[in-house]
């Protein structure tokens, strides 16, 4: 971690935590350099949407946000 509090993820993402006794928890990715897609979604129409960022799974972050378990 960072001094800044600041994580690099893999590929183009970073993470930032944001911690304060007595709130809530607040966690904040940016993807520096994707396009305008999910990061982790398909590929296609790169024309459109711009490179994809890989190595980080936006669905699963939010899925783990939520404490969404399949099953």
């Amino acid at each position: 971690m960072n001094a800044d509090g600041t994580t690099a993820g893999e590929g183009q993402v970073c993470r930032t935590d944001y911690r304060e006794s007595g709130l809530a928890p607040v966690t904040l990715y940016t993807v520096v350099g994707g396009g305008h897609q999910i990061p982790g979604a398909s590929t296609g129409m790169r024309w459109v949407f711009g490179n994809p960022v890989s190595g980080f799974d936006a669905t699963g972050a939010i899925a783990d946000f939520f404490d969404l378990t399949p099953g």
